[in-house]
């Protein structure tokens, strides 16, 4: 799977678990959405083994995988620029509260081939809104590792925040198939702003803006006011049984 998120997927998302409250600020948030994504993902697929890369300050899903019984691993680093530094106190407190509820943390990064973490050992390796920060030299070893941790069938799932220019989440896919893992379709990513697969926008101030700024041209390129405009590509792929 290779597909840029939709706004009317987003929602679809929201109305399945109207449990979940975020802190993110304002709505349209696209972590938000790439959480709801994954967090559909695990309990669609009946995932038993999962592990986040770059999980940061967040505890969603160390919060919420016991509850469906699933074992949940996550992999940052707080000292180091490709890792969370800004605020390494509030990090450490963050780790120590995962740990409490059972969540298995390893102080890293994914790629230096940490020996912790077992071959073939996890059914879903997820990351959401880390990978769009990667370089081309970092990415095919992260590929590559998440290869080796995932068992047979297991699914390397992301979000990937995009704009327009970014080549990012291409250069995932392209990294991606060159391991040989197996991309299903669909195969969506094309910008849109119309209908149900309109791009997904961070902030609804910003979509009302280039909703706007399309009754009077391209506003890639006429200097319409907005803010951002980003967008994140829902990334799927498989390890293949053999």
């Amino acid at each position: 799977m290779y597909q840029l998120g939709y706004y009317a997927h987003y929602l679809e998302l929201k109305r399945r678990f109207p449990q979940f409250q975020f802190a993110y600020p304002r709505d349209w948030s696209l972590k938000e959405y790439g959480t709801l994504f994954i967090y559909d993902l695990i309990r669609s697929t009946g995932a038993k083994r999962v592990f986040e890369v770059g999980c940061g300050y967040d505890t969603f899903f160390a919060n919420h995988m016991p509850a469906i019984g699933v074992e949940y691993w996550c992999i940052d680093k707080s000292n180091n620029y490709l890792g969370v530094g800004r605020d390494e106190t509030r990090f450490l407190s963050v780790v120590e509260e995962r740990r409490r509820l059972g969540a298995t943390y390893i102080d890293g990064l994914l790629g230096d081939g940490n020996s912790a973490i077992a071959d073939d050992f996890f059914d879903i390796v997820f990351s959401i809104s880390v990978l769009e920060h990667l370089d081309d030299r970092t990415m095919p070893t992260v590929v590559a590792e998440i290869k080796r941790i995932l068992r047979p069938g297991g699914r390397s799932a992301h979000s990937i925040d995009i704009y327009p220019r970014s080549d990012r989440a291409a250069k995932w896919h392209y990294f991606s198939k060159q391991a040989r893992l197996e991309v299903p379709p669909p195969y969506y990513d094309r910008w849109e702003f119309d209908g149900n697969y309109t791009t997904f926008i961070e902030q609804p101030k910003v979509r009302y803006m280039i909703y706007n700024a399309l009754a009077h041209g391209d506003p890639l390129t006429n200097g319409a006011p907005y803010v951002s405009q980003f967008a994140t590509m829902l990334s799927v792929a498989l390890k293949p049984l053999a």
